[in-house]
């Protein structure tokens, strides 16, 4: 909800819970109290709430609906006409620049969950007893090439069919022989000049390195991939990870969105040329940020729409029509 303290005055509450219902639907239900400036000077406060009702298995858009009844609760407040086409723009941001559950926390449910998100293969959601503690919450999305209670992997065709990548595509970003492998996926709407974030964490049984059993974990958006790491990674350490051997450093990624639209964001692992020596990766405080509209941008540098001022990058690739561009910082 970051993003509405941005455009509101402040966000001094909020709630929602889920429950299945007797025809086997699930019905969410939110509430919030927000206070904003009403375009007088005066600050006005409204309690806005919000049901959502599904069936078992579909994305649950509580959240998306709170927001949206959010901006019609300050779109009805009697300003000046300049004002409201301000507000408008405001409100139009917020709704298209947003990821559901990007953090896989549960809603008054025991532990994390994927709710938003849709899964192939093996995955799993963690807490820090995994030996890695998440980066936003309590809970994180753990996806492997292997098998548990969870899942088992699928093969790399199927694979990239969940992920709408074309056959073979990836054998080609990670020069191998993709066997098997696991992903996540979600749809989302951005707007240009937002900056997709997330945290991963790369784990291995393999050796490492390891150029015949290089396993690989990458990212897609757009439709177009790229890798986050594998078994040549310079970060890896023995720490104590539940199922792994080595875990990387955690990092950060940050792509700058070029154009408006809707997007899907994948990740996923994969074997290399075996598939009996496990991988895994943990996603975690997956999120969209604004810049407030780009000007222009080049691999030195962003300028900000309406600003004077130039910014260093802070990202890691621009995502464009034609595919990822890897920004140097």
């Amino acid at each position: 909800m970051a993003d509405l303290e941005n455009k509101f005055s402040s966000l001094s509450s909020s709630k929602s819970f889920t429950m299945m219902n007797p025809d086997g639907t699930v019905t969410g239900e939110s509430e919030a109290t927000v206070s904003f400036d009403d375009g007088t000077g005066e600050i006005e406060t409204t309690t806005v709430s919000v049901s959502d009702s599904n069936k078992p298995g579909e994305d649950q858009n509580g959240a998306t609906g709170i927001i949206t009844v959010l901006s019609n609760a300050t779109s009805q407040v009697d300003t000046s006409k300049e004002r409201r086409s301000d507000s408008n723009e405001a409100q139009s941001f917020v709704i298209n620049s947003f990821i559901n559950n990007g953090s896989f926390e549960g809603f008054f449910f025991e532990g994390g969950t994927f709710q938003n998100w849709r899964t192939i293969g093996d995955t799993s959601i963690e807490t820090k007893e995994i030996g890695i503690a998440p980066t936003d919450g309590e809970s994180q999305a753990l996806i492997t090439n292997g098998f548990s209670d969870a899942g088992g992997s699928v093969e790399e065709s199927d694979l990239s069919d969940f992920l709408d990548l074309p056959s073979g595509s990836l054998d080609v970003l990670l020069d191998g022989d993709a066997t098997e492998g696991s992903g996540i996926k979600q749809t989302f709407n951005a707007e240009a000049g937002d900056i997709l974030e997330f945290d991963f964490t790369f784990l291995t049984n393999e050796g490492t390195p390891s150029e015949t059993f290089n396993d690989s974990a990458f990212f897609s958006v757009g439709g177009f991939t790229q890798e986050l790491a594998d078994t040549f990674d310079s970060t890896f350490s023995e720490q104590s990870v539940e199922r792994f051997f080595q875990a990387t450093e955690t990092q950060p990624q940050k792509i700058l969105i070029q154009q408006a639209g809707t997007y899907e964001l994948g990740f996923g692992i994969v074997d290399l040329s075996d598939t009996v020596v496990d991988s895994g990766i943990l996603i975690d405080d997956v999120k969209l940020t604004s810049t407030g509209g780009i000007g222009s941008f080049s691999t030195e540098s962003l300028t900000v729409e309406g600003g004077d001022n130039t910014i260093t990058p802070e990202f890691d690739f621009v995502l464009e029509a034609d595919g990822l561009k890897a920004l140097s910082s």
